[in-house]
């Protein structure tokens, strides 16, 4: 017997419309993923890796997809991805782990929103200056 908010989630999901490509190329992947955290979370949806994979192949198929079989998520990049936010000598932009699930930390949150207005406004990312 399925689940009410399982089912739920996973339309949730599936009504993820993706960004124009010309939006998200220039993004590395670690935001990207971090945006994605962030918009599930708005979502109330639960932070687990299958939904951030599939939410991340949802929202940017050409950088989340697999070489080869471009309509399938590549899972060993979104991994990779999302263990590099858990670094704390590096990213620290979410805690958690694959087993368990991954939660943005206040560092992950503002990357994260500073991400969703440059692709919400292209425009914002042409215009600003290289530090």
């Amino acid at each position: 017997m399925k689940n009410k908010d399982d089912t739920n989630t996973k339309n949730v999901l599936l009504r993820i419309k993706p960004f124009p490509v010309a939006n998200y190329i220039t993004f590395d992947l670690d935001r990207l993923v971090v945006y994605t955290i962030y918009a599930l979370e708005e979502k109330k949806i639960p932070l687990y890796f299958d939904f951030i994979a599939v939410g991340l192949f949802r929202f940017f198929p050409r950088k989340f997809s697999m070489a080869n079989f471009n309509q399938y998520p590549d899972t060993n990049r979104i991994s990779k991805a999302v263990r590099r936010l858990t670094d704390q000598k590096r990213k620290r932009w979410a805690t958690g782990n694959i087993e368990n699930g991954f939660h943005l930390t206040d560092l992950g949150h503002e990357t994260a929103k500073q991400v969703f207005s440059i692709l919400e406004n292209p425009e914002l990312r042409k215009n600003k200056k290289s530090t």
